[in-house]
C-alpha cells in the first residue's frame, strides 16, 4: 500500500510525503497522480522518510520525476541507496 499527502506549503511548488511502498500498481497510480498536477513553476518535491521499499518500477518512476525536475527529501537510507545503485547502474 502506498499513501500519497500534500504537504502545506513548506517550500514552493508541490510537497508529496509518500508512505509504505512503491511497488506495482501503486507506481501507476502515482505517476497517474503526478501527471494530474497542475504544472507549477517550482519542482516537486517529495518526502520519502516513510517508503520501506521501492520496486524496480518504482525506481523508474522516481528517476524520471528527478529528471523531470522533482527533488527528493527527507530519504530513508535504505531507499537513498536503492535509488543510487540504479543510477550508477542506468550509467
Amino acid at each position: 500500500m502506498l499513501r500519497v499527502t500534500p504537504l502545506p506549503d513548506e517550500q514552493p511548488g508541490l510537497n508529496l510525503k509518500l508512505e509504505g511502498k512503491l511497488i506495482g500498481l501503486w507506481v501507476d497510480e502515482f505517476r497517474s497522480f503526478c501527471a494530474s498536477c497542475e504544472p507549477q513553476s517550482h519542482p516537486l518535491r517529495l518526502d520519502l522518510a516513510d517508503v520501506t521499499f521501492v520496486d524496480a518500477n518504482g525506481i523508474h518512476c522516481l528517476q524520471d520525476l528527478l529528471r523531470q525536475g522533482a527533488q527528493i527529501y527527507r530519504c530513508s537510507g535504505f531507499v537513498a541507496e536503492i535509488i543510487e545503485l540504479a543510477s550508477k547502474e542506468a550509467s
